[in-house]
């Protein structure tokens, strides 16, 4: 029997819900870049409590669980990054970061590096900053 002072575990689920979206509403503002007024954030709340389409993808497992530790440090899980990728892609009309081809200077740079050739380290930054000056 339950009490006044004790709440269901229904009402508990809801509360829950209900932080969990206001820190994706959060992070999306954040991400966003902007200040929304509030007839915008009902309407992020309403596209993000909407779940009406699924979504399948693969994703190697080493990514996956890459991502998903840093997800739960922020406090969001998979599903709700993907919802605020995808209202990037649509906010922004494209997607939210850029794609681009490395040029033949990065692709060679990028290969020393992975392949140990060429590759200077350093104790210290500031013999890493007489090395430049150099």
């Amino acid at each position: 029997m339950c009490t006044e002072k004790h709440e269901t575990s229904k009402v508990r689920r809801e509360k829950s819900n209900v932080k969990r979206v206001i820190i994706v509403v959060k992070y999306y503002l954040i991400l966003c870049n902007y200040r929304a007024t509030l007839k915008e954030i009902i309407n992020i709340l309403g596209v993000i409590m909407e779940k009406s389409a699924t979504l399948h993808s693969r994703i190697d497992k080493k990514t996956k669980d890459s991502a998903e530790k840093i997800l739960a440090a922020i406090g969001i899980n998979h599903s709700e990054a993907i919802n605020l990728f995808y209202r990037q892609i649509v906010l922004r009309r494209g997607i939210p970061f850029s794609l681009e081809i490395p040029n033949e200077e990065t692709l060679k740079a990028i290969e020393e590096l992975e392949s140990g050739k060429k590759v200077k380290s350093f104790k210290t930054v500031k013999k890493l900053f007489a090395d430049l000056d150099n």
